[in-house]
């Protein structure tokens, strides 16, 4: 087997299932966020992915301007060929990692092109890209890292349970096929593993997963921005709320703020204002939020940080998931109580979780959502550090442990 060939140890093939540009929704942020840090430690990034909708390879390579030092774009193979080779995947193989492999020649090509951009180290950014990454690394003879955004198995079982229809079901099943198996051995395969969840890490580390490190969603783009609050007269709104509308865990969760919550807290000011914001809400739901008192909402907003800005209170009444919710990281970065559920502060540290109002009684929310809208926030201490943690300075820390695994790897060949 040939090896690839050495650099100076700051350079990194990362795989995504999708591009993440534009940064329309949570899940591409979350990827921008993280190797635009990475740049601005030194490194150098490449990117596979695959194509999303009718976007091109010019632009890929205008969005990704700037991060990304190459790009490359897959389609996802559809000829009869194709998907008879999927099918043969879907064997062992969930149904979104076996979806996302090049035809062979292509493949082919593909490593020749990557052999080229010499990187030190593949980053598979979520557990579905694992088993494709984990094949080009053996090729390049380099070492593999998995991001884990979660406990996959647990999560795909949630949304499952919660999913409004048969389609939306059936796809979810065929999603967690295989999964847990997929899941638990693509983690203890890996070189190392960066497990976005703090609460996570006991579990993996029990099942034999001795490679990882807690490394959470990082923002540092919101923390370079530094937003002029608005003055608290002038914000238009009481409360927002922004997340994707699609997913049954997040529509869940806008159904009981506005169900179960919203009443205690119209008995109290009346004249309550909520925003609900996010991205592809079904027809069904869109009439649901019309139809909502107190509450007014927009569909796939431009601009999230101008939305967020708008609110005295921002909340996140998320009731089931796992991970670390990357709504609750952004939500640090913005000078406003922040209200949420237990459950919207799961993955993090105990400093980080200090900044939040808690609570999964929808009394006691609203009475929170209602007094803490009532007179100016100030920023203390605790956001301030919990800031610096999902800033830049986990973009730093990032940078150190693929460092170190690099080094590994090569003192091996020594």
């Amino acid at each position: 087997m040939s090896k690839v060939a050495r650099s100076s140890g700051s350079r990194a093939l990362v795989v995504c299932q999708e591009p993440p540009w534009p940064t329309s929704h949570g899940a591409r942020v979350d990827i921008w966020n993280r190797y635009d840090g990475l740049v601005r430690e030194g490194w150098s990034v490449g990117l596979i992915c695959w194509r999303d909708g009718a976007q091109t390879q010019a632009d890929a390579d205008a969005g990704f301007n700037g991060v990304f030092e190459q790009v490359w774009v897959l389609d996802k193979p559809k000829t009869p060929a194709a998907r008879l080779a999927r099918l043969a995947r879907l064997s062992y193989l969930p149904s979104l990692a076996a979806a996302l492999y090049p035809p062979q020649d292509k493949m082919v090509a593909l490593v020749a092109q990557v052999r080229a951009f010499a990187p030190d180290l593949l980053v598979a950014d979520s557990v579905h890209m694992a088993d494709f990454t984990r094949r080009l690394a053996r090729t390049l003879d380099i070492p593999v890292v998995v991001r884990s955004h979660n406990v996959e198995h647990d999560y795909m079982a949630i949304q499952y349970r919660l999913a409004g229809s048969w389609r939306s079901r059936l796809s979810i099943a065929a999603a967690r096929l295989h999964l847990k198996t997929f899941e638990i051995q693509a983690l203890k395969t890996a070189d190392h593993v960066l497990e976005i969840s703090k609460d996570a890490l006991p579990f993996w580390k029990n099942l034999g997963v001795e490679r990882i490190d807690w490394v959470p969603t990082f923002v540092p783009s919101l923390e370079r921005v530094q937003l002029e609050p608005l003055p608290w007269a002038e914000r238009r709104y009481d409360a927002v709320y922004l997340g994707n509308l699609w997913s049954p865990n997040n529509v869940a969760a806008v159904r009981w703020i506005v169900d179960e919550v919203m009443p205690h807290v119209r008995k109290v000011t009346p004249e309550y204002v909520m925003l609900i914001a996010g991205s592809n809400p079904s027809p069904e739901f869109q009439t649901y939020l019309a139809e909502a008192e107190n509450v007014e909402w927009i569909a796939n907003p431009e601009d999230a940080a101008a939305i967020r800005a708008q609110g005295r209170v921002l909340v996140n009444p998320i009731l089931e998931g796992s991970g670390l919710n990357t709504k609750s990281v952004e939500m640090l970065f913005f000078d406003s109580p922040l209200v949420m559920t237990p459950f919207a502060a799961d993955g993090m540290d105990a400093d980080s979780q200090a900044c939040f109002h808690l609570t999964a009684e929808p009394e006691r929310f609203a009475a929170l959502m209602t007094d803490l809208a009532k007179a100016q926030f100030v920023v203390d201490q605790a956001r301030t550090e919990a800031r610096a943690r999902f800033g830049q300075g986990g973009a730093g820390r990032l940078s150190t442990i693929l460092r170190d695994v690099v080094a590994d790897k090569q003192h091996m060949f020594q």
